[in-house]
């Protein structure tokens, strides 16, 4: 038997979809895990549908989604659609990173962000939270920016847009 939110995402993805879910879980917090049920699924479809609710969660309410973020990262090797990375990197702009996760998100993040075979989102996204770890890893920037310089020449114009930003970040601070 499906549950509420499995059902609302069966009916297809569109951003009145995303919004109704946000908003069930911002009145019943407990409804997260249904979604992020959803979110682990193996059904592609499913997955993918319920990855823009969790990357709109990331920006406006990114503590409910904290429990989730080891299986999160382990998820980015074996996701069943580019939509779950892409809101995955999303989530993790949003949020201070556990201590215990940022190896492991940096290594994943600065790879979307120095490899050019990947999609634009996952540059930009890995850009950015590559940047918010760097931020607190003063030893980390000259790697970032290396990156970052790296992939500005053939960047699309929000690439190279967010890259200047990061840069103009960490060298500022």
């Amino acid at each position: 038997m499906m549950g509420e939110i499995e059902s609302i995402l069966a009916n297809g993805q569109s951003r009145k979809m995303a919004n109704t879910i946000v908003d069930i879980i911002i009145q019943d917090e407990q409804k997260i895990e249904e979604l992020m049920q959803c979110f682990f699924s193996e059904h592609m479809r499913t997955c993918q549908y319920a990855a823009w609710p969790v990357g709109i969660l990331a920006e406006k309410h990114p503590t409910l989604l904290l429990p989730y973020l080891p299986r999160m990262v382990c998820n980015m090797d074996n996701a069943q659609h580019d939509a779950v990375i892409r809101n995955t990197l999303r989530t993790f702009q949003f949020m201070e990173i556990p201590e215990e996760l940022q190896s492991e998100v940096y290594d994943k993040c600065l790879e979307y962000l120095s490899n050019p075979k990947y999609p634009i989102a996952f540059t930009a996204f890995g850009m950015t939270v590559c940047t918010n770890i760097a931020m607190q890893y003063p030893e980390l920037k000259e790697e970032v920016i290396a990156a970052i310089d790296y992939r500005l020449p053939n960047g699309s114009s929000g690439v190279r847009a967010r890259g200047i930003r990061q840069k103009k970040r960490m060298m500022q601070s």
